[in-house]
């Protein structure tokens, strides 16, 4: 949720506020869920790891790499991010962008006949835990079709909890936590993150309610009137995002 990638991708599909409160309101999930487990009683006791030697230790140098120039730190910037960056965020991103894509097309207009009842308030927040917690979606997937569903009409506030529950609370990261946290200290973990996002959700939705700002879209703001370089890029990055996909699903069927 605080990742640079996740970061990123919520500014170019929503608005700088969402963009702010989105790993705020993560950080301090995380804070309190830890702390509220921590204090309890019946967290496991684990053993600590061993620690592994350094390199300095074991050949007894002390030496660093030499330093690149600020061209070089540049080029390997610009390479990291169009190889490893984008090969490991491609197969999530393509996820995202069909499933939003599915749900626009499938609800199409319907979306804006959803009573708003069900779009904002405590509707919305109950919504967007009922999508979020059984989705088998991660932070950059599910970016794209909080997306979609900001523009089809739901508060922003119920957003921001669809994007904390989703990524948190999927299949896998709940197998992975269950083998740390065991029994009650497990559902703490899942009633912490519910409730700090569904509060956060409120003061976001009163954050925009007294500011007067919009909730934006920003696909459905400009994207009839994209120019020549948007189109390129969309493009380019279409054709990434296909083919850093594809090798990783050849590399795993092979």
């Amino acid at each position: 949720e605080t990742g640079a990638d996740s970061i990123l991708l919520t500014y170019s599909l929503t608005d700088p506020l969402m963009t702010v409160a989105r790993p705020i309101t993560a950080f301090v999930t995380a804070l309190t869920a830890g702390l509220f487990v921590n204090l309890t009683p019946d967290r496991p006791e684990l053993e600590p790891l061993p620690q592994a030697a350094s390199e300095s230790e074991t050949c007894g140098c002390d030496t660093e790499p030499p330093r690149q120039s600020f061209f070089g730190r540049l080029v390997a910037s610009v390479k990291y991010a169009f190889t490893d960056l984008l090969s490991d965020l491609a197969p999530y991103l393509l996820v995202g962008y069909l499933l939003a894509g599915v749900v626009a097309a499938l609800l199409g207009d319907g979306m804006a006949n959803i009573p708003d009842l069900f779009k904002t308030g405590w509707g919305g927040y109950v919504g967007a835990l009922v999508i979020g917690l059984p989705l088998y979606i991660c932070a950059t997937s599910s970016t794209p079709l909080a997306a979609v569903l900001l523009g089809a009409g739901f508060s922003p506030g119920a957003i921001l909890v669809f994007l904390m529950v989703g990524p948190a609370t999927n299949i896998a990261s709940l197998t992975v936590v269950s083998k740390i946290l065991k029994g009650w200290s497990m559902a703490k973990y899942i009633l912490t993150i519910v409730f700090v996002s569904i509060i956060f959700g409120i003061v976001t939705d009163l954050v925009y309610e007294y500011t007067g700002l919009e909730a934006i879209y920003a696909e459905g703001q400009h994207g009839e009137h994209a120019g020549f370089i948007a189109i390129l890029s969309s493009l380019t990055l279409s054709l990434f995002i296909c083919w850093y996909s594809l090798r990783k699903l050849v590399r795993r069927i092979f």
